[in-house]
């Protein structure tokens, strides 16, 4: 997937204190699915008001970052509220935090990061 969302960095490296990311939004009518599409530079949990979305530990995963993100896609048609919203906790996780026999320190990246999207799909189209 092609992202239309940019990366949100943080503006200074947290050390090991996490990032929460929140934006609120209503929705604008009957919704038929909605569909969120996350990844991050460290590990990240997403919540939607206030319900964790999904169970995977230690997201997006292990990756070498210097060539791919993992990402990954979440229904939350039914966590759906008029008023909503949703909050991202990013920690560092292997792309920034200590990694590896040498416990090497920002071996990927200097700032933890996120890029998400969400997908509403509205029943009027």
């Amino acid at each position: 997937m092609k992202f239309v969302a940019n990366w949100i960095t943080s503006p200074q490296d947290s050390g090991v204190a996490a990032y929460t990311y929140q934006k609120s939004f209503t929705l604008k009518g009957k919704v038929k699915n909605a569909i969120l599409y996350i990844s991050a530079q460290g590990v990240y949990v997403p919540c939607l008001n206030g319900a964790r979305v999904g169970a995977f530990v230690m997201a997006p995963g292990w990756t070498c970052y210097k060539t791919r993100t993992q990402y990954q896609t979440y229904d939350v048609t039914a966590m759906l509220k008029e008023e909503n919203t949703l909050s991202v906790g990013v920690g560092q996780g292997w792309a920034v935090g200590h990694i590896g026999y040498g416990n090497q320190n920002h071996y990927f990246a200097d700032h933890v990061a996120l890029i998400c999207e969400l997908h509403i799909t509205y029943e009027n189209g």
